[in-house]
């Protein structure tokens, strides 16, 4: 067993809940992704720049340790803010497109990455 295999599953699962959610939005209306979620005071936009900034946050946790030490070192409000902000000055098409690329990228990086060098911060493989 590799030790990417366990990675590699999880990035799995994660792609197929991806690829379900993708055609839940890929055709929606650009006025229904205003509509809101069950999450209080969030719309299906607010939703899917949450996904993408975590997807492009762990990313960095297996890429760029200085960045996503900064990333995670901001208040909880602060990452919000910042995920609202970006959702909210993109289009649907732009905010779709930067979902979906975050998302490829997070997972083909975590598995090369932990496959090349182990896990982060503890030394194992």
């Amino acid at each position: 067993m590799s030790p990417a295999d366990p990675v590699r599953a999880i990035c799995d699962d994660l792609e197929a809940e991806h690829e379900a959610l993708d055609a839940l939005v890929a055709d929606l209306e650009a006025s229904r992704w205003d509509i809101p979620t069950p999450a209080e005071g969030w719309a299906v936009r607010d939703q899917i720049a949450h996904l993408a900034s975590y997807d492009v946050a762990a990313r960095l946790a297996v890429t760029d340790a200085v960045a996503w030490a900064q990333e995670v070192g901001l208040a909880r409000e602060e990452r919000e803010r910042r995920q609202l902000e970006s959702a909210r000055r993109r289009s649907p098409r732009e905010l779709l497109a930067w979902w979906r690329e975050a998302g490829a990228r997070c997972s083909r990086s975590s598995v090369r990455s932990i496959a090349a060098r182990g896990f982060p911060g503890t030394g194992r493989r």
